[in-house]
């Protein structure tokens, strides 16, 4: 039998944390920049190997959510203390 935790355990351990930290931040940083933030470590833990892709996948999925929130579905995100100029 093997000791220690899984890794697929690990890494929902630490999504999990990210998601908490998310929460945390969405009041602070704002829903944008904090779903950028969530995104970025997320996908740099999970897929390590592709950090362009990663990077593009962070900054253009929140931004595809903030869209179709903001300007479609006119529903409010949370601004945070530094409120963004769009």
């Amino acid at each position: 039998e093997e000791e220690g935790v899984s890794p697929v355990w690990r890494s929902a351990a630490v999504l999990a944390l990210l998601s908490g930290v998310l929460v945390a931040l969405l009041d602070v940083l704002g829903g944008l920049v904090s779903m950028i933030v969530f995104m970025a470590a997320a996908l740099w833990i999970l897929n390590r190997g592709r950090p362009l892709q990663n990077a593009l996948v962070a900054l253009l999925l929140p931004l595809g959510i903030y869209v179709v929130f903001e300007i479609w579905l006119k529903a409010a995100m949370p601004r945070g203390l530094l409120p963004l100029p769009f």
